[in-house]
């Protein structure tokens, strides 16, 4: 499964909205498992963060998931130029996953916080020739998001294939 990848000028945990390229294409899909069990389809996206050389890896679900209130767009800063690679949370700049179910419990991994796992893996990157700036990529994120407040000790495993 490949995407189009398109760079545009955005900060890191701004409001995102899909490009159209990305919002119809029907190669991203997640499952969550452990506390929370669920499926999804999601949108990916990477965006130049700022005027620096960091990129913002983005994915954003659409629509509802099952007993979940909200899932944050998992986003993650990688260094450009992207490169086929396996980056672990510890490796990737600020961002991360927040996801708060519908009985108001909240997991998260953050690599700022030292909290969770996170495991990025670009199986193809290659650059698009017809727009400036632009990828197609391939790969899964997989995380394991652990409980804060409510619910310590607890897991939800986020897994996602693009």
């Amino acid at each position: 499964m490949t995407f189009r990848v398109a760079l545009v000028a955005t900060l890191l945990g701004s409001a995102l909205s899909p490009s159209p390229s990305a919002a119809q294409s029907a190669g991203c899909s997640g499952s969550l498992s452990g506390a929370v069990k669920a499926t999804f389809t999601c949108t990916v996206t990477l965006t130049r963060a700022g005027q620096g050389k960091t990129l913002s890896f983005v994915i954003a679900p659409i629509g509802a998931i099952a007993g979940v209130r909200s899932l944050e767009p998992v986003a993650f800063q990688i260094a450009e130029p992207p490169s086929v690679q396996t980056y672990r949370l510890e490796s990737l700049g600020s961002g991360g996953c927040t996801l708060r179910t519908s009985g108001g419990k909240v997991f998260s991994a953050t690599p700022s916080k030292g909290k969770g796992e996170a495991e990025l893996n670009l199986d193809t990157v290659e650059r698009e020739r017809s727009a400036s700036g632009s990828y197609t990529v391939s790969g899964t994120l997989r995380a394991r998001l652990v409980a804060t407040g409510d619910g310590a000790g607890e897991v939800v495993n986020l897994d996602v294939a693009f």
